[in-house]
């Protein structure tokens, strides 16, 4: 790095960490000393890391020679003995457990952060209503309104501004007033469960009856209905759960088929052993296997002589020393997390599709096919009454989730098609926001178009998230893609009509006006929260785009426009390279503006 090089590499970061300072001043005029304080120490530290950063890359960059040669003859000696400690039958096996215990000590003080982080952040922003304390991702803007009046009224209007042809493409069954509900929703599983009811309950929803919150292993989901329409909404990634962030990253792809043996592609394997396998055949219908149980222990003392009573004694304590150790090393390889739904709740051995699939059945009122045990219906709170015999019309399932939510929940509707599950009749819609790429081309075309037609993946404006993973040849999820620009303008980009093949949304640009430097980010700061203002500080703006809550106020706020391919008659479609356009489209598209919606509540 040139001498010029060095003062502007200096003055950036100067400038930089100016920013968390004046976000400090602002904390401070709003008397938040201690916010403050934390923000001024924020500005130390990374002026403390540039020069860190600066003085390594000089050090790399003049000992890279030494230090290239120094980790190859390291390589060529430690080889043989790593090598020969991982064949032993004792040594290996320990390091291994030091390795994965040490990794469970921090999944565990993560854990334990998470509420730490809570509380700091309840201090600034207040208490919930519930009297619980708000997640780090909702604090920015904690507010959860599940219904938009005037969203429900423009949803009562039903009607098109365009009739379709039926033998070129069959118009998608979106609705904005859905997928407001469904992304307060998303944005709602972030809290714990208490928070989730208080909310769920004040607006109208059966939580009595119908509410229950699952857990597998790290992955967390609630089921709830209101009016016939049931949710099923998965939780997105806590930023303080390691274990979350080692299911986002196991990319490596796992090839799934049908039960007839078809291939129905390869997809993200670390999303796909989240959710869990049926626990019931895929070519069994009404027919249900009781899920296997939790580890438990049961001892019997007998007492009916001396000698049996110190036989009894000793082997009760074998058993209790082998169950143990069996069950720490358990929780040490496979750490699980219990906080969702409470540590006396087993999340381990009942799958989450498992959970979901028996409850929605019971809620439908297909509890024919469900057989479980007096245990088992304790275990899930009861199974809830069948289907009032009043019920006007046929009950909906609709599946959402934020994040890895979204991506959960697209693998929740890709293992109901998988094993032909029953629920696919009452199918009503899938919405997801901010979701990652998935699985390959073969998985997307998997959904069919009478599936297709009611998936639906958005993407507001430069939202990192949805545009990974780029590489290992994974491909746009399937379904329409809702893009939402900074202005909020809502555009649908259903699949190809003779295709199938779904829209991908648009690169990120770097050399636009993003974040902080866009316009219709600005006008809107105003109605922010200081720490909302804060964040986006503090962020780089496509994690920014990621937060729920924009996904959330986008949808209430926005204009919505159909974008419809292969239309006779339409104009050649061709994007604009910048923040606001929504795709690359190689072929001709036709765009409208309607406040019509296709289903409403």
């Amino acid at each position: 790095m040139s001498y010029s090089g060095t003062s502007i590499y200096f003055a950036i970061a100067s400038l930089i960490s100016c920013i968390p300072a004046l976000a400090g001043i602002i904390a401070r005029w709003y008397a938040y000393k201690w916010t403050g304080i934390l923000l001024y120490f924020c500005s130390i530290v990374f002026l403390f890391l540039s020069v860190f950063f600066y003085v390594s890359f000089r050090l790399v960059k003049h000992g890279t020679p030494f230090l290239l040669e120094l980790l190859d003859k390291l390589n060529r000696v430690l080889q043989p003995v790593v090598s020969k400690i991982a064949n032993t039958k004792v040594v290996g096996p320990i390091i291994s457990v030091i390795v994965k215990a040490n990794f469970f000590a921090w999944f565990m003080i993560l854990l334990l952060s998470d509420q730490v982080m809570r509380a700091l952040v309840t201090r600034l922003v207040g208490h919930h209503a519930s009297q619980r304390n708000y997640s780090i991702v909702n604090a920015v803007d904690p507010q959860f309104p599940l219904f938009d009046k005037l969203l429900d009224e423009n949803a009562s209007r039903e009607g098109h501004a365009k009739k379709f042809n039926p033998k070129r493409q069959s118009r998608p069954e979106y609705s904005q007033s859905i997928a407001y509900t469904l992304a307060v929703a998303s944005k709602l599983a972030y809290e714990d469960v208490g928070l989730v009811r208080h909310e769920l309950e004040k607006d109208g929803f059966d939580v009595k009856r119908t509410f229950l919150p699952l857990g597998f292993k790290n992955a967390c989901a609630y089921i709830i209905e209101k009016d016939d329409n049931i949710f099923l909404v998965f939780r997105g990634t806590n930023p303080m759960n390691i274990q979350n962030f080692v299911t986002d990253f196991n990319i490596g792809m796992t090839e799934i088929r049908s039960p007839s043996g078809v291939s129905m592609g390869r997809v993200h394997k670390g999303f796909w052993e989240a959710m869990g396998e049926p626990d019931r055949s895929p070519t069994t219908t009404g027919q249900h296997t009781p899920p296997q149980r939790g580890a438990t222990l049961q001892i019997e003392l007998n007492a009916a002589s001396l000698q049996r009573t110190v036989v009894s004694t000793v082997q009760a304590a074998i058993d209790i020393g082998k169950f143990t150790v069996n069950e720490l090393i358990s929780h040490v390889s496979d750490p699980i997390d219990n906080s969702w739904i409470g540590y006396d709740r087993d999340v381990r051995h009942h799958s989450l599709y498992a959970q979901a699939e028996e409850w929605i059945m019971a809620l439908i009122g297909h509890q024919n096919h469900l057989h479980p045990t007096d245990d088992e219906a304790v275990e899930l709170n009861d199974y809830p009454s069948t289907r009032h015999p009043s019920s006007p019309r046929r009950k909906q399932l609709y599946i959402a989730g934020h994040s890895l939510g979204g991506a959960l929940a697209t693998v929740f509707l890709a293992k109901m098609l998988q094993s032909e599950s029953p629920l696919l009749n009452h199918f009503g819609g899938l919405y997801t926001y901010g979701q990652p790429k998935i699985g390959d081309a073969e998985f997307t075309r998997a959904f069919y178009p009478e599936f297709s037609n009611k998936v639906f993946h958005h993407a507001y404006n430069n939202d990192l998230v949805a545009r990974v993973p780029p590489f290992f040849g994974y491909h746009t999820p399937p379904g329409t893609l809702v893009f939402i620009d900074s202005a909020y303008s809502v555009t649908l980009y259903p699949p190809h009509p003779h295709t199938n093949e779904p829209v991908p949304v648009r690169p990120i640009s770097y050399i636009h006006l993003s974040g902080l430097l866009n316009a219709n980010v600005i006008r809107r700061l105003s109605q922010e929260s200081w720490l909302r203002v804060t964040f986006r500080l503090l962020f780089p703006f496509f994690l920014n785009d990621h937060f729920p809550s924009d996904y959330v106020n986008s949808l209430r706020k926005g204009t919505l426009n159909w974008v419809i391919e292969g239309e006779e008659g339409s104009h050649g479609g061709t994007s604009k390279d910048d923040e606001e356009s929504a795709v690359g489209m190689s072929s001709t598209s036709i765009s409208m503006e309607t406040k019509a919606t296709r289903r409403h509540f």
